[in-house]
């Protein structure tokens, strides 16, 4: 079996004024090639006071070199952006 790390940096920008937290202490997980993952609140949590889960943005920042990030509804094109409603929803 070959696995691969699938590392990805994210940026997540407040839209108001208090900061987001992370609850997840160390966000990072591993996809066996030619497998697929969901990612999970268990792997990214993150909360905000002033903004709904649908209002937290995540931003691909620097992709994964082998393999895409993708939703689960367009498995076939590569997510640059998603937000803690579609963890949440297990897209």
């Amino acid at each position: 079996m070959i696995f691969a790390q699938l590392i990805y940096r994210t940026s997540l920008f407040p839209l108001c004024h208090q900061p987001f937290r992370l609850v997840t202490d160390d966000p990072a997980m591993t996809v066996v090639q030619r497998q697929s993952r969901a990612i999970t609140r268990q792997d990214l949590l993150a909360e905000d006071e002033d903004n709904t889960p649908e209002e937290i943005v995540f931003e691909v920042t620097d992709p994964p070199n082998s393999g895409r990030l993708s939703l689960a509804d367009d498995a076939s094109t590569a997510a640059f952006t998603f937000t803690q409603a579609d963890i949440n929803a297990g897209r």
